[in-house]
């Protein structure tokens, strides 16, 4: 976006994978009330594209909610 309300976050940190199961612990985070985190997600890999489906919860901040991302494999 390019309005006052736009912003961007970004962060990283170790994951591991177990079958369809995916955690990330957020290391570091330019939102700092993420940092120390973990988040739970299930894996699930349908043709070219890979859902990654969960919910993310930082009770300090105040935050609960679902998340599901979808990556689609770019064709070359």
């Amino acid at each position: 976006g390019k309005d006052s309300t736009s912003s961007f976050v970004a962060g990283g940190g170790r994951y591991t994978l177990k079958g369809d199961q995916y955690t990330e612990f957020l290391e570091y985070c330019s939102d700092r009330d993420w940092e120390g985190h973990d988040f739970r997600f299930t894996i699930e890999i349908k043709n070219d594209t890979l859902i990654q489906k969960g919910t993310e919860k930082v009770e300090s901040a105040g935050i609960e909610r679902q998340n599901i991302e979808r990556y689609v494999r770019v064709k070359e």
